[in-house]
C-alpha cells in the first residue's frame, strides 16, 4: 500500500497536533527540565505525524514539539524520535525544490520503516530507513516486496 495512503488522515494529523499542543504548554508551566513518565504520552504519535503526513508545514510542527521540551515517556525519548523524524524527512526531501505541499513528496521518496536502535546514555540512534518499495514476481508466482535501505548513525 502506498504510503500517500496517510494523506487523507492530514485533518486527524492537524487534530492531534492541536492536542498535543495544548498538553506541552501545560507541562512547559509546570516542569521546568522535561518531563519523565513510564507511561506512553505524545512522543509516539507526534514522532508517527513526522513520518507519516506529507504536508511539509504539519510535518516542521511535529518536530518543533517534539523538541520543545525534553519528555522521556517509556523507552521514547523526544530529541531523538525529533532527530529520527528529521533524518528521515531530509531523506525523503533530498533532491526536491522545497516543498510547499503534500503533493510535493512523490511516494517513491517515502520512507515505508523505520528500524532504530538507541543508545540514550550516549544520546545516539542506529537507524535503518527502508524506501523505494519494488515489488518482485517470484517463481511461484507469489508477489513479494523488496526495500532499499539506508543506514544512518544519529546524534541528538
Amino acid at each position: 500500500m502506498p504510503e500517500t495512503h496517510w494523506d487523507a488522515s492530514l485533518p486527524d494529523f492537524v487534530h492531534l497536533l492541536d492536542l498535543a499542543d495544548e498538553f506541552t504548554a501545560v507541562d512547559l508551566k509546570t516542569f521546568t527540565k522535561g518531563v519523565v513518565s513510564f507511561e506512553p504520552g505524545i512522543v509516539l504519535p507526534v514522532f508517527e505525524t513526522a513520518m507519516r503526513c506529507r504536508d511539509p508545514s504539519q510535518r516542521r510542527r511535529a518536530l518543533a514539539l517534539l523538541r520543545s521540551a525534553p519528555r522521556k515517556e517509556g523507552v521514547w525519548d523526544s530529541m531523538g524520535a525529533a532527530a529520527v523524524a528529521e533524518c528521515a524527512m531530509n531523506l525523503e526531501e533530498d533532491g526536491l525544490v522545497e516543498p510547499e505541499q503534500v503533493g510535493d513528496i512523490p511516494d517513491h521518496k517515502r520512507v515505508y520503516f523505520v528500524n532504530p536502535a538507541a543508545d540514550l546514555n550516549l544520546r545516539v540512534v542506529h537507524v535503518t530507513f527502508s524506501c523505494e518499495p519494488r515489488v518482485l514476481i517470484l517463481e511461484n508466482g507469489r508477489m513479494q516486496y523488496t526495500w532499499s535501505t539506508r543506514e544512518r548513525v544519529i546524534h541528538f
